[in-house]
């Protein structure tokens, strides 16, 4: 294969088929949240060897910042010689590209090529996957079989979905394990999602209903077959949710919690049922990236790295694994008649 002065590069962007494998790695709360001393994707993706692109290179370390050198570079450029250098069978890659970008546009970056890694409600969300249509709700809703049976329906569901999608979903990487969840001020009242066409008299933009989300289609759903309702609107947002809600901007929202604690302590509560029950942040491939023989034997190693570095952190920092979920805000779902209700509906639509 014989490549240009400078492999991939052109001015239609970087090509696979020069021999050019991008990965788009998130930043936020997936590498390392705001005041968090240990971030679990930062720890995670030490274990493969590569610096997560710019955020956490020293001078000393490979690749080369991508860019003038006049801002600061969010893209870190390796070479095939680096890669070899860390043991990485590298075939036919001429470059590897280490993206960093807002975790929200993953998905659509790895549905155009490449890796990524991204949360599972973000691929939900942004791929179109109807959650209320589909078994998901046994794992959900936690109201039938063995909860581990459910959990693997559900997951087969989710790799099943985004398969047809384009999108080979390779490893669940497993930490920071948060919910998507409504969110209403206390003062309003509104202990379960189905409160919300009785608690909410007067939405505060006239007769219809508005809630603000980074999730806005996961939303439209949720209010939907949640809510049962149909007249409301969804305000999209880029982040600090909790504030549209705060400044009575928009009478409620959809937002990722872990515990719930800090959303609580601000007066917001959360309520059931949940949203998306749990999710985690998700290694995913480009389904033609993946099967391309030039870069089948780098991924297979990324994910063996990413595989073991998981179980290594697991035994070292529990913590990361955990799901701190804190029932005294949010209740227990067995015991929520409402919840019960709405999974016999969703089975019987199934």
């Amino acid at each position: 294969m014989k490549f240009m002065t400078e492999p991939c590069k052109n001015g239609n962007g970087y090509r696979e088929d020069e021999g050019c494998l991008k990965v788009s790695l998130p930043y936020g709360h997936l590498f390392k949240a705001e005041g968090e001393a240990v971030g679990g994707g930062e720890e995670l993706w030490k274990y493969t060897g590569l610096p997560y692109g710019m955020l956490n290179r020293r001078e000393q370390d490979i690749g080369t910042p991508e860019g003038d050198g006049n801002g600061k570079s969010y893209v870190l450029s390796v070479s095939s010689d680096e890669l070899k250098g860390l043991k990485y069978p590298t075939g036919d890659i001429s470059r590897l590209i280490l993206s960093i970008r807002a975790a929200q546009d993953v998905p659509g970056d790895v549905t155009r090529y490449g890796l990524g890694i991204t949360g599972k409600d973000l691929l939900t969300d942004r791929l179109g996957l109807d959650i209320y249509e589909k078994p998901s709700v046994r794992r959900r809703f936690s109201l039938r079989g063995p909860a581990e049976d459910s959990a693997a329906v559900e997951e087969k569901w989710f790799r099943r979905e985004l398969k047809d999608r384009g999108i080979y979903p390779i490893e669940n990487l497993e930490y920071r394990p948060a919910h998507l969840v409504f969110a209403f001020m206390e003062e309003l009242d509104i202990r379960n999602v189905k409160d919300v066409k009785t608690s909410l008299r007067i939405p505060v933009h006239g007769s219809r209903i508005t809630i603000a989300s980074e999730y806005p289609a996961l939303a439209k759903l949720a209010m939907r077959h949640l809510a049962k309702m149909s007249n409301f609107d969804i305000l999209p947002t880029t982040g600090k949710t909790e504030s549209y809600a705060l400044a009575r901007d928009v009478d409620g929202i959809v937002e990722v919690v872990e515990s719930g604690n800090t959303m609580y302590a601000n007066g917001l509560r959360p309520v059931r049922p949940l949203v998306m029950d749990v999710t985690t942040p998700y290694f995913v491939v480009n389904g033609k990236t993946y099967d391309n023989p030039a870069f089948k034997d780098f991924i297979k190693e990324l994910r063996r790295r990413l595989s073991e570095g998981r179980e290594y952190l697991r035994d070292r920092m529990p913590e990361l694994f955990e799901d701190k979920l804190n029932p005294s805000i949010f209740g227990d779902p067995e015991k929520d008649s409402d919840s019960e209700e709405l999974c016999e509906e969703l089975y019987e639509r199934e």
